[in-house]
């Protein structure tokens, strides 16, 4: 869930040393990064907990924000569509 994500959590802070460690050899291997990127496949999960949608903006433009300080350019969403299984009580159309 993305309240997972947020500034000082574990998920968040393991991606940003994770990030600096392939920063780092990128460098010290002379490999130029021309550009940084975030690929995020965003939602099911809070769409399966039924966040609602302006939480999840909102928590996601926080962790996007941190990812931006630490030198991200771009987030491209992956949209995870419609599907939600056999419950009916479950749609992803709002997030």
């Amino acid at each position: 869930m993305i309240a997972q994500w947020q500034p000082g959590g574990a998920y968040l802070n393991d991606t940003i040393r994770r990030m600096h460690a392939a920063f780092d050899f990128c460098a010290a291997h002379g490999i130029v990064l021309r550009h940084r990127f975030l690929l995020w496949c965003q939602g099911e999960s809070d769409g399966d907990h039924h966040t609602a949608p302006d939480v999840y903006a909102e928590q996601f433009c926080r962790m996007y924000e941190t990812l931006r300080r630490e030198n991200i350019e771009h987030c491209f969403l992956i949209g995870i569509g419609e599907y939600n299984g056999p419950a009916a009580d479950i749609s992803y159309d709002a997030i």
